[in-house]
């Protein structure tokens, strides 16, 4: 027996959190994934740290790998004593190949576990509003691959006599023998049909026809693969029941560039609003020691403020704070908060914060603080980034007495797996969300500027605008609320 383990895992049809629990779990844990076109790169950011990402996708007769040299790759790394997912769209053994690598395996002595997942032929239709059965109209479904292989052959005879739905996997580049097929043996060319192209996916697209015009329609519309054929009268049911479509950024592109933690949320606080939007993390978060962090902080008791101006400064000061201190440490010392969301986090720790600048940028905090400066100068405490701007903390010790130190670090990270397949995207919305995840993203990529440039530029606020212009280009629009609720409302507006 092998010391590794590989989980032969369903990604599902289309968005990433259609994925189930165990998968996920897996996936986070795995030293090696090998993934197929039809994974939803969102997945890969789930990935931990030096694991390899190995792409294995075939399109039509353009194969990365052949399916051989797939069973050998996986066979290969688990005997290296690697844990190894093998990431596939929908469910592994549903026309996914699955069942022939998992016998592979098998006969190899490898340990393997098969995680199943939502199929496209079910998954995919829902999220088009097209049910598989209906009581009144189709009590029954049948699913076949369209794809032809060894030279077998639909019977056409007998899929036009089944009653119930009909669903074509694979089918796009057969749509005429199908339907042709279909008919001849005796169908209605009436009979309700359509065809669905990225199922579960913000950029779907489908078409609600009758057999004898779909094909034509696919052909107008240049329909492309993965998409699903669907024959039947539940067909007629799909403006009805299509909640995917009815959202307000439906088939909008988005790109977030943010560190992974906060960027998660963000992304489906978009993915809920309908937008087709991606996370490219340019940044991620390090909290520094504890200990480091303990050894700065000095007298609570002296402090007569304790400054933050960010989520994470707030998370990495506070985890470090309680393992020695309470809250009944600082005394009388008061709290300030740059931006709401800072002030939530605070919040989130049950501290009461006294001041709040709405507006979150350095120069807001320096102006703040003037304000609330007396006759003497006060003690600050302000736990930051590494890369709090030196012009800010400049104006800070010229107007109070300042103890500033970091208690986290932003490091630079790259993807290219999904940099490359945000290329292809048209018109995508590029959200930044600070100056620094531009500047990481700028310097990171050798082709951030082709992004760049097909791209709807989104600044947070006049900071992050500074950074991008500096760079030559101009934001598309600028949120006036440094907010993520701001810029969803600017893009529904456009």
């Amino acid at each position: 027996m092998s010391k590794g383990i590989v989980y032969l895992t369903g990604a599902g049809p289309g968005f990433e959190d259609l994925i189930t629990l165990r998968g996920l779990d897996k996936l986070k844990i795995s030293d090696v994934i090998v993934y197929d076109r039809l994974v939803n790169k969102n997945l890969l950011s789930f990935a931990k740290d030096g694991a390899r990402l190995i792409y294995v996708g075939k399109e039509n007769k353009n194969h990365t790998m052949t399916q051989d040299e797939i069973n050998h790759l996986l066979a290969r790394e688990a005997l290296e004593g690697k844990v190894v997912t093998r990431l596939k769209g929908g469910d592994p053994y549903v026309f996914g190949r699955g069942s022939e690598e998992a016998l592979y395996l098998r006969e190899r002595g490898i340990v393997f576990e098969v995680i199943p997942g939502i199929s496209s032929f079910s998954g995919g239709l829902t999220f088009a509003g097209i049910p598989l059965s209906h009581r009144k109209v189709s009590r029954s479904f049948h699913v076949f691959t369209g794809h032809k292989a060894d030279d077998s052959d639909l019977d056409y005879k007998k899929l036009a006599g089944l009653d119930g739905t009909i669903v074509f996997l694979m089918g796009l580049s057969r749509i005429g023998e199908i339907t042709k097929g279909l008919m001849d043996a005796g169908m209605d060319p009436k009979t309700p049909a359509a065809a669905v192209e990225n199922a579960a996916n913000f950029n779907t697209r489908k078409i609600i026809s009758s057999l004898e015009k779909l094909e034509g329609e696919i052909l107008k519309k240049k329909f492309k693969s993965p998409s699903l054929l669907i024959v039947g009268e539940t067909v007629k049911l799909s403006d009805e029941l299509d909640f995917l479509m009815a959202k307000p950024l439906f088939s909008k592109n988005v790109v977030l560039f943010r560190d992974r933690i906060r960027g998660e949320k963000t992304l489906k606080a978009f993915n809920e609003m309908g937008a087709n939007a991606f996370l490219l993390p340019s940044f991620k978060i390090n909290y520094l020691p504890d200990d480091f962090i303990l050894s700065k902080i000095g007298d609570l008791k002296s402090y007569d403020l304790v400054i933050f101006s960010s989520q994470n400064a707030v998370n990495g000061f506070f985890t470090a704070f309680f393992k020695k201190f309470d809250l009944r440490d600082f005394s009388n010392t008061k709290f300030l908060a740059i931006g709401p969301k800072t002030e939530k986090a605070l919040n989130e720790f049950y501290v009461k914060v006294d001041y709040v600048s709405q507006k979150a940028v350095g120069e807001s905090l320096v102006q703040k603080l003037k304000e609330i400066s007396g006759p003497r100068k006060l003690k600050v405490l302000y736990p930051r980034s590494n890369i709090t701007r030196e012009e800010i903390l400049l104006d800070l010790d010229k107007i109070c007495d300042l103890n500033s130190f970091p208690v986290y670090e932003n490091e630079k990270e790259v993807n290219s797996e999904i940099f490359e397949s945000l290329l292809k995207l048209e018109s995508p919305y590029l959200v930044f969300t600070s100056s620094s995840s531009f500047n990481n993203f700028y310097e990171s990529y050798e082709r951030a500027e082709d992004l760049l440039k097909k791209g709807k530029i989104i600044s947070i606020g006049e900071i992050t605008t500074s950074a991008i212009k500096k760079r030559f280009f101009n934001p598309y629009r600028e949120s006036e609320k440094s907010t993520i609720e701001d810029i969803i409302n600017i893009i529904r507006k456009d």
